[in-house]
């Protein structure tokens, strides 16, 4: 809820809820004093309502060293791969709140592939979706572009990897790599994360060790200063009522 909506709550809250609060500190609702003690009463509520988690503009930072990554970036979770067996998977494969998916399958029931406990694209040309059941704001993964077969070399490619929030993209950037780590934070909800590897020849894009942070949001500034001000109005009226 906006800061204007706490404004109309509050402005209501007041009118509505006077000789209520009025009763509580022990006055007259007419009282003159009662009008110095309920408005920073008021004042107080709402300035400790206000101090509520706001995520800031968004803040993104990408990483290509996972040790920075992993120094940078608190309460990751690995979400382990080891468990799943080599082949192909249907497009949204699911695992521990990660669905797996790919933009344009060939054959969606074989849209994904599985081995060496990596998951990537099973069609070439096609793009490597992960998408989250709830908002984080750290992902990391270690990224390959190679072909779908055991055995064979990675293929250096421009990889293409997109961050998003909600349906709208908030980070975007393309490297030429074969192998390498990818990480990225913000601070927005990150519910989408794609991977395009244009190469020239066929390959697709795969990940390994993937590890995720829940959004934990921050309170914003303007939230400090009005639960100080609050506070500070707080301090006359347990005066007023002890005396």
């Amino acid at each position: 809820m906006g800061h204007t909506n706490w404004l109309d709550y509050m402005k209501n809250f007041i009118d509505n809820n006077l000789k209520s609060v009025s009763s509580e500190v022990s006055c007259p609702a007419k009282h003159p004093m009662c009008n110095l003690i309920t408005l920073p009463v008021m004042f107080a509520i709402f300035s400790l309502m206000a101090f509520t988690p706001a995520v800031s503009q968004a803040n993104t930072i990408f990483y290509t060293d996972p040790t920075t990554f992993d120094s940078s970036v608190t309460n990751l979770a690995s979400v382990d791969f080891s468990g799943l067996t080599a082949g192909v998977r249907a497009n949204n494969f699911s695992l521990a709140g990660v669905a797996f998916s790919t933009s344009q399958p060939f054959s969606s029931s074989s849209a994904l592939l599985v081995f060496d406990n990596m998951i990537g694209n099973n069609w070439f040309g096609d793009t490597l979706n992960l998408s989250f059941s709830s908002g984080v704001n750290a992902v990391g993964a270690d990224i390959v572009s190679r072909l779908g077969e055991v055995g064979v070399s990675p293929i250096s490619a421009p990889i293409t990897e997109t961050v998003y929030s909600g349906s709208s993209i908030i980070e975007q950037k393309t490297i030429t790599e074969a192998s390498g780590f990818f990480g990225v934070s913000s601070s927005s909800s990150i519910s989408k994360v794609t991977f395009f590897s244009d190469c020239q020849s066929d390959c697709s894009t795969f990940i390994s060790n993937l590890a995720i942070a829940q959004l934990v949001p921050v309170p914003g500034p303007d939230s400090f200063v009005l639960m100080l001000i609050g506070m500070g109005l707080l301090a006359p009226i347990a005066r007023y009522r002890k005396g």
